[in-house]
């Protein structure tokens, strides 16, 4: 019951009473601003303090008033375990003599007590005072049998509920504050180890009166008589302030974020600001770092280093979670090394040039990605024509800064720039390794970023997300991406028939846009010719028909069969853009066809076979096993069954006469029906688990008819062949 009381106060001292933690003279639920207090006392007992306690005492007032709470001093107590052994012996003896006769007797009596009890070294104390202050302190005494209390320095700490709302608006930092004006005096106390009490000279009882009289004062203690053990200190106000001042103070801030390459994959950050405390931690991507966890190292106060990969760094701003307050992103200040106006509102990428990619070549293929600056909102807003919103837009190497050619080569004439840090570009979320080329384009209105891409990353048939931003750079100026398809996928195929399919695009852009110029022609290769589509001119010209012989036994006005033609039809057909046609061709469609846009871009079409092919694969049956089932097994009209046998046994089997009543069956044309029997499979054959073969043959021992007969282990539970 003791230890479960314990455990209460313990949990009550560390979670604090609802009065501490809610300010009570209201009811709106405000948290209660509360302070901890740390006081720092070195002991050292002079030669006249033994048997004397050491006593060291607070008195709080508050500004604004009103009733402070004491929610915890520490330590609240030291003891000690002391052992003590107590001895008593008594002895009687006694003698008489009579005449001739001597009587003596004698009693002997010993007894020994050994018993275990708790010394109080530390003892804190709080004190009712009655003009709402609040006085406490803490109290030294001598243990385990010294003289004197123990030297040294010692470090006290209270937690106190002061007579205000806590609040973390920054314009409410004075209001929400209180001053706190501490008293200390320091003091000896005798102390009398046979009763355990401590008291002062006006304390003491009538027998330690008498005895200092009787004593003439030399038996009065040195402590009650001298002024210099007693000392009084006023430290003047203490401001505790806010909650949200302190936060606001301590968070961790960023003036600086550098990052270099360490391998392939890999690369070192070092973070440069301020409030950089013990337990901090950085969340990079979908990592935590830490000095716990090895990946982190906290230099000082004012830098972090921590080593992580291009994945990571190229995903996006992470943020540092300090020690106090909240956490701030790792975010650079200003623009991504731009040294020049007209990039400093970000840079994205040029719609007007869709990113390329070549051909794979030994698993790799070569990724451009062309930038244009973003321009100035306000300056966009005031251009009348379009030279000079295009001029808002021109972006050039010059106007970023890196590490370029020229300067590892000492070359005069600046060549192609290159860079080891920035931009990062990735493709569905993995970074590509560098290095990068980076070249001006378009007269130096363009800049153009070139990579070697893993065939892996970007294949021909899946699509992909391409990004390219600079780390640690506002996302929203510094980080574009943009979908990209494959060019063989930017189309389907829907098949209508053995000889029509429907083609259409699947990235917003048109066959035919809106406005098109004549002769804006397409060109399907499906058969032996080429197919032109597209505007109405685009439609190949119907062929010249012949004259035809005349013959015997024709009539004189009749014109010859024309041969069929492939034909493209709009869908829909309107004037607007078309972004489907229906093609028709004389034969049966093949497998692969051949597109060839305007521009004589070449992509390869797979047409789908047709949807209603029967499965040739034979059907399965399934029994348990030790099962034993007649089983229905199909075979032509055309045949005669003779002999049904398994893995060389043969089977008994029936076939039912038809009902008299029922309508006999009228076969499709050019389709036979099949009839039914019925074999019988008894548990000799369903006895192990597995496959079994049903084969049907006739008169000439030829196979008729296959059926499958699955046999599923009822021991195993699985279903499986064991």
């Amino acid at each position: 019951m003791n230890l479960s009381y314990q455990i209460v106060n313990l949990q009550m001292l560390l979670d604090r009473a609802l009065s501490d933690r809610i300010f009570p003279q209201g009811s709106s639920g405000k948290t209660r601003l509360q302070t901890v207090l740390g006081f720092n006392v070195t002991l050292d007992p002079p030669r006249t303090a033994n048997d004397a306690v050491a006593v060291v005492e607070v008195t709080l007032t508050s500004n604004p008033t009103g009733d402070l709470s004491m929610i915890a001093l520490m330590p609240q107590e030291k003891t000690y375990n002391e052992a003590a052994l107590s001895s008593k012996s008594n002895a009687y003896s006694g003698a008489a003599m009579a005449g001739a006769f001597q009587i003596s007797g004698g009693v002997r009596k010993r007894s020994q007590v050994f018993y275990l009890y708790k010394d109080v070294d530390t003892l804190s104390y709080e004190r009712m005072t009655p003009d709402g202050s609040i006085v406490f302190g803490w109290m030294f005494r001598p243990v385990l049998g010294r003289r004197s209390v123990s030297p040294g320095f010692k470090q006290l700490f209270a937690v106190l509920g002061l007579p205000r709302t806590d609040c973390i608006d920054p314009g409410k930092d004075d209001l929400c504050s209180v001053k706190i004006t501490p008293k200390v005096r320091t003091y000896w106390k005798k102390y009398d180890r046979n009763t355990q009490t401590g008291f002062r000279e006006g304390e003491a009882n009538r027998a330690r009166d008498a005895w200092y009289g009787l004593s003439l004062g030399l038996g009065r203690p040195q402590l009650f008589s001298h002024a210099g053990y007693q000392n009084y200190r006023e430290y003047g106000t203490v401001r505790v302030g806010a909650t949200g001042e302190y936060q606001r103070q301590l968070t961790p801030t960023v003036t600086g974020i550098e990052w270099r390459p360490t391998g392939a994959k890999t690369v070192t950050i070092s973070v440069k600001g301020n409030n950089f405390f013990t337990d901090s931690q950085v969340l990079l991507g979908e990592t935590k770092y830490s000095e716990a966890a090895g990946n982190m190292a906290i230099k000082s106060d004012q830098s972090i280093e921590l080593a992580s990969t291009l994945d990571q760094v190229a995903s996006g701003t992470g943020v540092i979670e300090g020690r106090y307050g909240l956490s701030t992103p790792l975010i650079n200040a200003g623009p991504a090394n731009c040294v020049a106006s007209p990039c400093a509102f970000g840079v994205e990428i040029d719609p007007e040039h869709a990113p390329t990619v070549t051909q794979a070549m030994g698993g790799s293929r070569r990724l451009t990605v062309t930038l244009r600056a973003t321009p100035d909102p306000k300056r966009l807003a005031l251009v009348t024509t379009d030279a000079e919103k295009a001029a808002l837009l021109n972006l050039s190497v010059s106007q970023l800064a890196g590490l370029s050619s020229v300067s590892l080569t000492g070359e005069s004439t600046p060549t192609t720039f290159k860079t080891t840090q920035t931009p990062v570009l990735s493709v569905n979320g993995t970074a590509i390794p560098f290095p990068y080329e980076i070249v001006d384009l378009l007269g130096g209105t363009r800049i153009q970023i070139s990579a070697n891409v893993s065939d892996t990353l970007l294949s021909d048939t899946s699509a992909a997300v391409i990004k390219i931003a600079w780390p640690f750079y506002d996302p929203s100026k510094w980080s574009t991406a943009v979908p990209f398809t494959p060019p063989d996928a930017q189309f389907s195929v829907a098949r209508v028939s053995d000889t029509s399919f429907v083609l259409s695009r699947i990235n917003s852009l048109a066959f035919v846009p809106r406005g098109s110029k004549p002769k804006h022609c397409w060109t399907l290769i499906a058969g032996d010719k080429p197919l032109p589509f597209g505007t109405v001119d685009c439609a190949p010209k119907p062929p010249v028909a012949t004259p035809a012989t005349k013959k015997a036994g024709k009539k004189p006005g009749k014109k010859p069969d024309e041969p069929a033609q492939a034909t493209a039809t709009a869908v829909p057909s309107t004037t607007g853009p078309i972004y489907s046609f229906l093609f028709t061709l004389p034969s049966k469609l093949p497998s692969k066809a051949i597109l060839v846009s305007t521009e004589g871009g070449i992509y390869h079409l797979d047409i789908p076979d047709a949807a209603d092919k029967k499965d040739a694969a034979p059907k399965v049956t399934t029994l348990q096993q030790y099962d034993s089932a007649w089983i229905d097994v199909a075979y032509p009209a055309a045949k005669v069954p003779v002999r049904v046998e398994t893995n060389g046994t043969e089977l008994k089997w029936r076939i039912d006469p038809p009902d008299p009543k029922a309508k006999p069956a009228v076969p499709a044309a050019g389709k036979s029906s099949d009839k039914t029997m019925h074999v019988e499979i008894t548990r000799s054959q369903t006895a192990k688990p597995g496959l079994l073969d049903v084969l049907v043959f006739d008169r000439t021992k030829a196979q008729i008819a296959k059926v499958q007969v699955r046999i599923t282990c009822t021991l195993c539970g699985d279903g499986g062949d064991k």
